[in-house]
């Protein structure tokens, strides 16, 4: 996850967690600052127990999964949000 609102890289081009449609500035500086504090998020559930729930919503959390936000976890992937049986 990026704090800087866009950069580009060798691998590719990130964007910050705000320029996501549907994660305000209070969210992405909410999941910003508990990994500034705490470290970096071990998993998905992880994320959930740390981050403020007041600030991060279930909107802001899908809209996080279908950016990738969450790719760099082990064993999950944003393809996984769009499966379905």
């Amino acid at each position: 996850m990026s704090t800087v609102p866009r950069t580009s890289a060798s691998w590719g081009i990130r964007f910050g967690l705000a320029a996501l449609k549907g994660v305000g500035n209070s969210a992405a500086n909410s999941i910003v600052e508990e990994r500034l504090a705490h470290g970096p998020y071990k998993d998905i559930f992880n994320f959930l127990d740390r981050v403020d729930l007041r600030n991060c919503n279930k909107r802001c959390i899908e809209t996080l999964a279908k950016g990738g936000a969450f790719d760099s976890f082990k064993d999950i992937h944003r393809a996984q949000f769009f499966h379905t049986e």
